[in-house]
């Protein structure tokens, strides 16, 4: 894995991988998960062959008008 950008995503992705798996959890806003975890999600993307079991949860509450 090579990234141009310096900072701790590939020693953070390292860990990621040996890890047995993951499980994700972000809050929606306006339709979408908050600019942070995008970010997060980009950064990590796949760079391997092989896939673990990976679990991403959003949740969404109402405006209570009805």
């Amino acid at each position: 894995m090579e990234c141009k950008v310096k900072d701790d995503a590939l020693e953070l992705r390292k860990k990621l991988d040996d890890s047995d798996a993951l499980a994700f959890l972000a809050s929606v806003y306006f339709l979408s998960v908050n600019g942070l975890a995008k970010n997060f999600v980009d950064r990590m993307r796949y760079y391997g062959e092989n896939g673990k079991p990976a679990l991403a949860v959003a949740v969404a509450g109402g405006t209570w008008k009805g």
